[in-house]
């Protein structure tokens, strides 16, 4: 199972998020908990997936509700990337 994600703005792709059930997490019981490979990369059509990870997911939940937990995910790492930067700036850091 492969699902991709395209964030567009005025038809321009400015996001891509790709998810994959992972092998051998393959049950599909609404009730299982499978793990899903995502990626994220703000430069898609370059081919630069530049966070990745591995999510629990119901299946039952369906594929809006995957998306829409790998997004949070991202949106916090990128939060919690740029929380990091800023400390570094202003700890005098280059």
């Amino acid at each position: 199972m492969s699902l991709d994600t395209e964030i567009r703005i005025n038809g321009e792709m400015i996001a891509a998020v790709h998810i994959v059930r992972v092998e051998g997490s393959t049950n599909t019981d609404p009730d299982s908990v499978n793990d899903y490979q995502w990626s994220y990369s703000p430069d898609a059509q370059e081919g630069n997936w530049t966070i990745s990870a591995v999510i629990q997911h119901r299946y039952g939940d369906g594929a809006i509700a995957l998306v829409h937990k790998v997004i949070g995910e991202v949106l916090h790492r990128i939060q919690m990337a740029n929380a990091a930067a800023t400390i570094h700036c202003h700890r005098g850091g280059a």
